[in-house]
């Protein structure tokens, strides 16, 4: 294990939608997880999955999510290892929160994809753009979907809703900035 690596680390995996229960996607998200953690040098602790649910809603809550948040209060766990940030949040809020919790503690945080890095200034500024686009995104597909919100039956309009946008996250190192 290298010096300084975390020796209670975590893996958070968690997919929005799993209508088959074979937690396939999840899955593969900890195995790259552990792959990851392995290549790092840090010793995983415990894998934390929410399978089959959006980080979207905030009524909805997420128990293995709010889990993690509880160990790394209580100082178990020094490493939060994830797929993509996507899968740890889709709400501004939470990301902030989540930020200020881990520098508290002291919480290394990295990513499989490596798209961003929480500890520096310019990750967290790509991660609240990122944040706030996931959160424009989803409302627009609801909206979409709404016949209330899409104009639906009125003179003129078209017969279907505009397509969701895809948004497609450049995968950037620390020595691209």
């Amino acid at each position: 294990m290298r010096a300084g690596s975390p020796k209670s680390a975590a893996i958070y995996a968690r997919i929005s939608h799993d209508p088959s229960g074979e937690r396939l996607g999840v899955r593969r998200q900890e195995a790259d997880c552990l792959e990851e953690a392995k290549r790092r040098g840090w010793s995983v602790a415990q894998a934390y999955v929410d399978d089959d649910l959006s980080a979207f809603n905030p009524s909805k809550p997420r128990p293995e999510y709010q889990r993690l948040l509880t160990d790394i209060q209580l100082g178990s766990r020094d490493g939060v290892m994830i797929w993509r940030l996507d899968r740890l949040h889709r709400q501004p809020r939470e990301l902030e929160e989540f930020i200020v919790l881990c520098d508290k503690h002291h919480v290394a945080r990295a990513t499989v994809t490596g798209d961003v890095d929480l500890a520096t200034s310019q990750g967290r500024l790509l991660a609240r753009t990122w944040g706030r686009l996931c959160c424009s995104r989803v409302r627009d597909q609801e909206r979409a979907h709404d016949p209330r919100e899409s104009g639906a039956g009125k003179a003129g309009d078209h017969a279907h809703a505009p397509a969701a946008v895809r948004i497609h996250r450049p995968r950037l190192s620390y020595q691209a900035w």
